[in-house]
């Protein structure tokens, strides 16, 4: 929002699209909108139409619905993204493949990736979401008309991991106005710089309760001090809870502390004005242990401010302070090197840092390169969606049908309607049984012959057959597969030409809007939901179809080279094993990220009645055929694993029946119980958390009980309004300057 009121303030029309309530705000949308509508900048909340898109992960629906707002207002000269959760994916994916957004350019930041955040955190990708974020941020950076980067150091990690970076790239800090450093904060941080005569007596984490910002490290480094011999300290933990070691932040640091001789307390709720109020008092040293970082905005705020802090040199931070304090403020993250630091600053007065990043100058940047694109814009291009009359290939559409000519019908009617002219048919009829359906198909002769079109006839091979034998028999440039139950739009092979005309890509699939029915699909009919696909990603395809239906354009070319499709009999999933395949094989692909024709969704479909294994077991295939041998069953694991999380597992029902008959009432009870739960995964989970507290309870009352020991504590009033830290005395050494620090004594 920083840049939003920054560009506002310098006199641009500013839109500020708020596409979820961001994790760590707590201030309801409706405020933080009447605050920012007071600068000048226009909020909108991203709304979420129908209809219901049927898809797994929240983040791909973001994209999405992000996608289909801007293209409803599409007349902005300037786009920014972040990469994180990549919500700019579709609306990328848009421009580069030429259906929007041509006047616009599309920019993205990179600040941490999701998977950067991960491993600076020791997190494990432990879900199918973190596979299908990763692959959206990385095609928003890939896609991007610029990337910016906040350091030089993030470039390289991108790199590193195999992104794809866009030519045109900027190392630009975002920037930070004045109105995101308080006036107050920036006053007491200047009378903080100006008093270094008081020495060290406190050391303050500053950054959220995690390892990514060095919990871990700063712990070990306490636990160090508390070994050896110091002058009194306190330490204090200042930032948001949050989790490492499968725990909060504030557990982790009530177990490390046990042992703790000194006095400690806990801060999490402050607002920015009150961190730099408490962090900006004499005698304070902040300690930024960060085991990776880019450019933190606590190292930015400590540096605005005037604050005195200790920091890692790791990542981009080493960039933003001035060369010559580097041997004073930045150390090794290593549990030695920081105690050895801090043990050095107790009693000495602390200094703060000089910055090498320069804030106006950073703002001046920002404003001059919006100026620069603004001045650059030229008139709105004309678009013309059809392609021209020299880039209209011809398109064979392989239409396979059996037992269903009702369906048959409509599919005709729907191909009959399209607005691209340079197209036929090639009907294959897969071994139909019923008459109905056969004196359909004979009719269809002479009307198909007139046109140069084809009727082919063949066994029941089923579908990967039915669409290789048409393919043979195509003389189109590219070959459209659609099933006899489909609806094509009216655009639908005009949308699909256009697209790879602008891309070179060898397969095209689309997006589907669903009709739930047994019946053939109506004019006019309201979709029952929409199914959207992510793209070539072979991680998520490995564990669920995210490549599209086999309603797709694909080069004839192309096509014959890989093979055609396999042609078991019985199951399906070809689609599937087709597109891995031709990834594998470094064919191009892209997902078309609108819906170009209906699909009828009933319980006699093929992918519903046919065996979920053999299925599972060929769009697997192209992974065991690329894939190492060793590593195989790791792949099945993974899909196991994948759709039991979908599907929770009941545990199979005992064998003896007499046994299980002896079991007590309470226990039969409690079992039913918990086997109903486990259908519903978050309450089950919630039911099972309460209870492991309850217990933890009970065992921790026991033993209050069996010691007996009488405690007496006191607390003094807070002190300027600040709240006090949540605190575990432990030590002898208490600051008895300070009104404020919360003491406590026991007694035998």
């Amino acid at each position: 929002m920083e840049l939003a009121e920054m560009l506002r303030e310098a006199g641009h029309e500013v839109t500020y699209l708020v596409t979820g309530v961001p994790p760590r705000e707590a201030t309801p949308l409706e405020d933080r909108a009447a605050r920012w509508a007071e600068t000048g900048v226009k909020v909108v909340s991203l709304p979420r139409p129908g209809p219901t898109i049927k898809h797994y992960i929240d983040e791909t629906c973001t994209s999405y619905w992000t996608y289909k707002w801007l293209r409803e207002h599409d007349d902005f000269d300037l786009v920014h993204f972040h990469e994180w959760r990549g919500i700019g994916y579709y609306s990328l994916l848009a421009k580069r493949q030429g259906l929007a957004f041509d006047r616009a350019t599309l920019c993205v930041g990179t600040h941490g990736p999701s998977l950067w955040n991960k491993e600076r955190n020791h997190h494990l990708i432990d879900h199918v979401v973190d596979l299908e974020v990763d692959y959206l941020e990385r095609q928003s950076v890939a896609l991007a008309d610029v990337l910016i980067s906040s350091s030089r150091y993030m470039l390289e990690w991108l790199s590193g991991r195999g992104w794809n970076l866009p030519s045109d790239r900027k190392i630009m800090p975002m920037p930070l106005p004045a109105s995101a450093l308080p006036g107050p904060a920036r006053e007491r941080g200047t009378r903080a710089a100006a008093d270094i005569g008081r020495p060290v007596e406190e050391f303050v984490f500053y950054g959220r309760l995690e390892d990514g910002a060095g919990l871990a490290l700063f712990c070990d480094a306490l636990d160090r001090l508390a070994a050896g011999t110091s002058r009194p300290f306190r330490a204090t933990f200042l930032g948001g809870d949050g989790h490492i070691e499968g725990q909060t932040g504030l557990d982790y640091i009530r177990r490390r502390s046990l042992l703790w001789p000194f006095p400690w307390g806990a801060i999490t709720t402050l607002a920015n004005d009150q961190v730099a109020n408490y962090l900006s008092r004499p005698g304070r040293l902040a300690i930024l242990p960060f085991s990776m970082g880019n450019t933190p905005l606590e190292v930015l705020h400590c540096l605005t401010a005037g604050i005195p802090f200790l920091a890692s040199g790791v990542g981009g931070i080493p960039d933003l302070v001035d060369v010559a304090d580097h041997p004073e403020v930045l150390f090794l993250p290593r549990p030695p090197a920081l105690a050895l630091r801090m043990q050095k600053a107790l009693g000495v007065p602390a200094r703060p840092a000089r910055s090498a990043w320069d804030a106006e100058a950073d703002r001046q940047a920002w404003l001059d390169w919006h100026d620069e694109l603004a001045r650059s814009r030229g008139p709105a291009p004309v678009i013309d969606a059809s392609p021209a009359e020299a880039a209209r290939p011809r398109v064979t559409v392989c239409l396979t049908h059996f037992n269903r000519p009702e369906y048959l019908r409509r599919a005709l009617e729907s191909l009959e309607a399209q607005d691209y002219p340079n197209y036929e048919v090639i009907l294959v009829d897969d071994g139909s049984t019923q008459p109905a359906a056969t004196a359909y198909v004979d009719a269809l002769e002479p009307q198909f012959s007139a046109r140069g079109w084809k009727v082919l006839r063949q066994d029941n091979l089923y579908p990967g057959a039915a669409r290789n034998n048409a393919a043979r028999h195509a003389t189109g440039e590219y070959l459209l597969f659609m099933d006899d139950d489909n609806v094509a739009k009216p655009h639908e092979i005009s949308r699909f030409i256009q697209v790879a005309n602008r891309t070179g890509a060898d397969i095209l699939t689309c997006f589907m809007e669903i009709i739930e029915t047994d019946e053939p699909i109506r004019d006019g009919q309201d979709p029952d939901g929409l199914t959207i696909f992510l793209g070539p990603s072979l991680a998520v395809a490995a564990l669920y179809n995210c490549l599209g239906d086999t309603n797709a354009l694909v080069r004839r070319d192309s096509f014959l080279a890989l093979g055609g499709l396999t042609e078991d009999w019985g199951h399906n999933h070809e689609d599937k094993e087709f597109y891995a395949r031709a990834i594998f094989q470094g064919l191009r692909m892209h997902v078309v990220p609108e819906a170009l024709f209906l699909y009828r969704s009933s319980k006699d479909s093929l992918i519903k009645v046919s065996s979920d294994y053999l299925n599972s077991m060929r769009g697997l295939r192209p992974y065991c055929q690329n894939l190492p041998e060793s590593v195989h069953q790791v792949v099945v694991y993974a899909l196991a694993q994948f759709k039991r999380g979908l599907t929770p597992l009941e545990p199979p029902p005992s064998t003896d029946r007499a046994e299980s008959a002896e079991l007590p009432l309470r226990y039969r009870i409690a079992d039913r119980i918990n086997l109903l739960l486990k259908r519903i995964v978050p309450v089950h989970r919630v039911a099972k958390a309460c209870l492991k507290l309850v217990l933890l309870v009970a065992r921790s009352l026991k033993r209050i009980v069996r010691r007996a020991r009488p405690v007496v504590s006191t607390q003094t009033a807070p002190k300027d309004g600040l709240p006090q830290p949540l605190s575990d005395l432990r030590g002898p050494h208490a600051r008895p300057h300070d009104a404020a620090t919360p003491r406590a004594s026991r007694r035998a």
